[in-house]
């Protein structure tokens, strides 16, 4: 062995150890690079679910047959309704592009100037977005098609994080725990924190817009608009975007119906976009996330638009919840170092300069000011006298 400065001797089996950790690190990191999506959407379903695992664990008593149960009803409730409504909306995506017409763009574009008293060419803009989201929606659909065998690995690994997530879950969170430099009660906080985003984003979000989407198609289905499918789909999308929602859809929708002369029709379209669909937003998602906090609309935003460069369209429910994760890691932070400054004020508690900030405080007797100064002064008349 060689030494250090100190003279101490330099342990070559640690560094090696070290560097042969990081490099399988490195080498199990390119295994699940291609399949992370599928991961985190697992671990996130894990986190949503366990209470129903807790329900199916309580009654049978067994962790694997209530992991397995679990996760049938999952499969039940989230991918198999999604793998039909993916096939209706792979052949109306292809018979609305084919059959591509903006005439009634073009009715509304005159009503619309007419109320404005200028000339407005709705039927460009329309070609433009409809075309965008379009394109969009079949490039989703092709490199679904071509990963088949990627889809059908990632969704593999994913049902096997959840079976083990649900029976060794308390095993795997014990050993996260033991990593962290935090104290008990902050590990409590922070992964209560981490749990409130992934309910909220999950239930809050990913619910809301796939009910939102669905009340959209049945409104349009009933009304005879072609393409009910395709139109709840391009819903639900808008439905996670703020400031956007579901009404680009629905209104120009009405907006047709009123240029074509059947304002029954327009009215109704109206007055369900607004009274029942909107309405989602403000009846059921309170009761949904009650308790917990709202995602800010920067973090939902930007999670949006980037998850779906990183991740494809599955982005649009991770990049939103890993954004909001951070944001939640940010406020942690934040509410622990004002917490410690005011135990530091309050309590006489020393801030160590070389500290991290959450462990590094040395406790001093908590002495109230005047008690204090009473004792200085006690001190001043001792030395006098």
């Amino acid at each position: 062995m060689g030494e250090n400065v100190d003279g101490s001797k330099i342990d070559y089996r640690k560094y090696g150890f070290i560097a042969v950790f990081l490099i399988l690190t490195y080498l199990c990191y390119l295994l699940l690079k291609p399949f992370v999506t599928y991961a985190i959407i697992g671990l996130a379903l894990i986190i949503a679910a366990y209470p129903v695992y807790e329900f199916f664990l309580a009654r049978t008593r067994s962790a694997k047959l209530s992991s397995v149960l679990c996760i049938l009803l999952i499969l039940l409730i989230i991918f198999i309704p999604l793998f039909f409504a993916v096939s209706a909306l792979i052949k109306e995506t292809v018979g609305f592009f084919s059959n591509k017409s903006f005439s009634d763009v073009e009715a509304v574009a005159s009503v619309v100037s007419d109320w404005i008293g200028r000339d407005v060419d709705l039927a460009s803009a329309a070609t433009k977005v409809v075309t965008g989201v379009g394109e969009f929606a079949m490039g989703a659909t092709v490199n679904i098609l071509d990963s088949v065998t990627n889809l059908v690995i990632g969704i593999l690994i994913m049902l096997t994080i959840m079976y083990y997530g649900f029976v060794e879950g308390s095993a795997w969170l014990l050993r996260v725990r033991t990593f962290m430099p935090f104290k008990e009660q902050q590990k409590n906080d922070l992964f209560a924190k981490i749990k409130d985003v992934i309910v909220v984003v999950l239930y809050g979000d990913v619910l809301i817009a796939i009910i939102q989407g669905a009340l959209g198609g049945t409104l349009f289905f009933f009304m005879g608009i072609p393409n009910p499918v395709f139109w709840g789909f391009i819903m639900a999308v808008l439905a996670f975007l703020p400031f956007v929602g579901t009404g680009f859809v629905w209104v120009p929708a009405a907006l047709i119906m009123f240029s074509k002369g059947d304002m029954i029709s327009g009215i109704i379209i109206l007055t369900v976009g607004l009274v029942v669909i909107g309405g989602v937003d403000y009846l059921v998602r309170p009761k949904i996330i009650a308790g917990g906090s709202r995602i800010h609309p920067l973090s939902a935003l930007i999670g949006a638009f980037g998850g779906l460069k990183l991740f494809g369209f599955s982005g649009l429910v991770l990049g939103p919840l890993i954004a909001s994760i951070f944001e939640a890691l940010v406020q942690f932070y934040y509410e622990e170092k004002n917490s410690s400054s005011r135990l530091a004020v309050d309590g006489g508690m020393v801030n160590d300069a070389g500290s991290d900030g959450f462990d590094g405080m040395v406790s001093m007797p908590p002495q109230s000011v005047g008690s204090r100064r009473k004792k200085r002064v006690q001190r001043k008349k001792k030395r006098m006298g």
